[in-house]
């Protein structure tokens, strides 16, 4: 095969053509690259401090209009190991009738999941500070619907700072939050075991 001096100087010039061009493609796709990195981080930035400024308390919205997800707290996502195990045996991850350490933060830490889904409000279980065991019905409280202290956030979920930033979290987002109140039963603290009349 004959290469002249015209053919080596074309081949030179489209290899260099080539080799840049595909330098460039790099360039770009690591730019692209930094550039969703840092529009991920801008979007989180944007979030907290949306977050760090949103309302507490919003007036309720029309209902009907609202696509609610309900979730148990326990059961979502656990985005704080370190209050999973309160070292009382209560804390035993995929165990159906025991806590699995899902939180409030893992609740924060979902909600551009959530948003994304479409959701406008998020209906959780009840926060409050429950009763852990049942020694009547020989059950765990990790459902939040054996309560202790209306007062207080349940151990396993966090802090009640927790449960504002979760607030504020969903109002930058324009969404709402449901708070579960059950005030007619609490956990099981004693019990009538004598007779009764049935009318």
């Amino acid at each position: 095969m004959l290469i002249n001096k015209k053919s080596t100087l074309t081949m030179g010039i489209t290899f260099l053509f080539f080799s840049c061009n595909n330098q460039n493609i790099k360039d770009e796709n690591h730019q692209q690259e930094q550039s969703k990195s840092q529009g991920s981080a801008e979007v989180i930035a944007k979030h907290e401090t949306q977050a760090a400024q949103a309302k507490l308390h919003v007036p309720s919205p029309d209902w009907q209009d609202q696509i609610v997800y309900l979730l148990m707290i326990d059961r979502f996502n656990d985005g704080n190991i370190s209050n999973s195990d309160q070292g009382v045996g209560v804390y035993e991850p995929g165990a159906k009738s025991k806590y699995n350490g899902g939180d409030l933060q893992g609740v924060i830490d979902k909600l551009d999941y959530l948003e994304n889904l479409g959701v406008t409000a998020v209906w959780t279980t009840p926060h409050v500070a429950n009763q852990w065991w049942d020694p009547i019905a020989q059950y765990w409280g990790y459902h939040g619907y054996w309560a202790r202290d209306f007062k207080s956030v349940d151990e396993h979920y966090g802090t009640l700072a927790d449960y504002q930033n979760l607030s504020r979290g969903l109002h930058a987002r324009n969404m709402y939050l449901i708070q579960d109140v059950v005030v007619n039963h609490t956990g099981n603290f004693f019990y009538y075991d004598g007779e009764f009349d049935e009318q």
